[in-house]
């Protein structure tokens, strides 16, 4: 991501930068289709907006996206945001609600051959977990 605007949907649709975001503008309000955006390592994005609130706005967009796909049958849409927990140290207290902070761990085999036989015979709304 170059920039962040005004509104995460704006910003999806520049960072994406393919010709469905750019013409399509129902493109994320398609009941068929449920987008998992990876941001990873925000902790290196928006290195200068952090002393400006930057961060803390972009946490909020993600916030208010997430609210907006929660509310919406046709925006089923989830994102996973990657970086460093050090990065929240300042703003910890201004995280939207609806965001959970989590830990990746790695998966021994075993969990793994698991997961992806939950996912080869996925079928409901939710992901395999």
């Amino acid at each position: 991501m170059r920039t962040i605007e005004k509104d995460f949907e704006e910003t999806l649709r520049k960072a994406v930068d393919r010709d469905f975001a750019d013409n399509d503008s129902g493109w994320l309000t398609d009941r068929n289709i449920r987008f998992l955006f990876l941001l990873d390592g925000f902790d290196e994005l928006l290195m200068e907006g952090r002393t400006s609130g930057g961060l803390e706005e972009f946490l909020k967009q993600v916030g208010r996206f997430q609210d907006s796909c929660a509310n919406n049958s046709e925006k089923q849409h989830r994102v996973l945001i990657t970086g460093r927990s050090l990065s929240l140290q300042t703003i910890d207290r201004f995280m939207p609600s609806n965001l959970e902070r989590v830990e990746i761990l790695p998966m021994d085999d075993d969990r793994q051959d698991q997961w992806f036989a939950k996912w080869a015979n996925w079928s409901t709304s939710e992901p395999p977990i």
